[in-house]
This record gives structure tokens, C-alpha cells and sequence, in this order.
């Protein structure tokens, strides 16, 4: 595989153009993919970059980049099965939910140092 095609995928050449039109660069490109699929699945760093759908807790490790099987909350970045997703992220509810009490708590601790100021 050409670097260009990698490190520039909005530039072709015309031979690009050409073995796009011959059906030779999508053979490439599958082979390439496939290369970098079972890399991904072969290292820890990159499996440790997966996610595990919480909402079903399989222990199949998931990727934003399967798009047919995936999807990615768009305010956290994490990833759910797309079957199992609701359009309701249980992190983000976890965040909201600790910002809430953590606001609560600080509205208590002031209205608690102004009983003890008076």
C-alpha cells in the first residue's frame, strides 16, 4: 500500500484512480484493514483502548470504528453496542448525576459555615 493513500487518504494519483477502476486498490485495502484488525485484536495497548458495552456487559471488547456494531456516546466517547443503546448514556447520567450532588453538597456546606458565621 502506498504511503499517500494512508498518511493523505484525500489524494490520489492517477494510477490510484486507475486501480480503482481495475478493483486492485479495494483488494489492498481489504488486506490492509484486515492486517490492522488483527493487530488490534493481537495487542494489549490497543485492546486496552477498547470498551466494554456496560449496558449489556459482555465481555466483547468493542471499538468506535465498527461502525456495524457500534456506537459512541457523542459527549463521552464511550462506546455501546448499538442493539443495547437507548439514546441514554448511564455515564454521562453517572456525571450528571455527581455534578448534581456535588452542587447540592456545596450549596449545604456554605448555608451550614453562614449558621455557624451568624
Amino acid at each position: 500500500m502506498k504511503s499517500h493513500v494512508i498518511n493523505e487518504p484525500q489524494l490520489y494519483s492517477l494510477e490510484d484512480l486507475l486501480s480503482v477502476k481495475e478493483r486492485t486498490l479495494i483488494e489492498e485495502m481489504k488486506e490492509m484493514v484486515t492486517s490492522w484488525l488483527q493487530h488490534v485484536d493481537n495487542c494489549g495497548l490497543c485492546r486496552g483502548k477498547g470498551f466494554i458495552c456496560e449496558l449489556c456487559a459482555k465481555e466483547e471488547i468493542i471499538y468506535p470504528f465498527q461502525l456495524d456494531t457500534a456506537v459512541q456516546c457523542q459527549m463521552c466517547r464511550t462506546c455501546f453496542h448499538k442493539a443495547c443503546y437507548t439514546d441514554t448514556c448511564p455515564k454521562c447520567d453517572r456525571i450528571r448525576s455527581r455534578r448534581t450532588m456535588n452542587a447540592q453538597d456545596k450549596e449545604k456546606l456554605v448555608a451550614s459555615s453562614q449558621i455557624m458565621t451568624d
